[in-house]
């Protein structure tokens, strides 16, 4: 957990062509000099995206790192222009994202066909973890997404996983998923549910922790939604995984 005392704040910059940030969104510089997003959309929603990211990490997944956060002056700049701030926030690393357009002739971007991202675990390896795509819809269908995680790509042509602040809102829906249904072959699938179930308890329980004096206003603790999502890959797996 971090503490936003003297940390300076801006506003991302515009950038054109690109959808950019919510008007809400703040660029804080710790006193490390290192630059994280907040989104100012209190405790909760961070402690959502917080775990995701931390069980996404934990299966390998490439996905973008956060730390709890507390902002304790109500007259320090996000709090003071977001109506109804609290001061549990979550604190976002912030990376070198590629533009919107190609860099360069044979930018790698330009390969991808942005309609078919469910099938991305196949796509041409120049862009690093593109898989994850793919996977962490999975993840996120076992974790009770109520809406599809995020993404950007590094400057380096990386592809992350972001904005997982809507998991854990439902129970999980890995055989409701439509797309998920419709593959001839489901071993990537078997894949993240066989990860997921070698996740032990204790560990569980470590990654939904919340640190002492972060407080969530709303909401709820979310280990039991770790272990129902751990069950339903159980429960995948003795559908489908003896023959994968």
């Amino acid at each position: 957990m971090v503490i936003g005392s003297d940390w300076i704040w801006q506003k991302p910059p515009v950038r054109e062509g690109w959808l950019g940030a919510d008007p809400d969104w703040w660029i804080g510089t710790d006193t490390n000099n290192c630059k994280w997003i907040v989104k100012m959309t209190g405790g909760f929603y961070a402690y959502r995206e917080h775990v995701f990211a931390s069980l996404a990490q934990r299966l390998g997944m490439s996905c973008q790192s956060s730390a709890y956060l507390i902002i304790p002056s109500a007259d320090a700049e996000p709090r003071r222009s977001t109506r109804n701030s609290e001061p549990y926030q979550l604190a976002i690393w912030l990376m070198n994202e590629h533009g919107a357009e190609p860099c360069s002739a044979d930018c790698p971007l330009k390969l991808l066909n942005q309609a078919n991202f469910h099938k991305m675990h196949d796509a041409d390896s120049k862009i690093p973890h593109i898989g994850d795509a793919a996977r962490a819809d999975v993840l996120g269908h076992l974790c009770g997404q109520f809406e599809p995680h995020g993404h950007f790509f590094t400057v380096d042509h990386e592809y992350v996983v972001i904005d997982n602040e809507g998991m854990f809102a439902d129970p999980p829906s890995l055989r409701e998923c439509r797309w998920i249904e419709q593959l001839e072959d489901r071993s990537m699938v078997a894949g993240v549910c066989r990860d997921l179930v070698d996740v032990s308890d204790t560990e569980l329980q470590s990654i939904a922790a919340i640190p002492q004096d972060y407080v969530l206003l709303t909401g709820h603790e979310v280990f039991e939604d770790l272990r129902a999502a751990k069950d339903a890959a159980s429960e995948y797996l003795d559908l489908f995984g003896n023959s994968l």
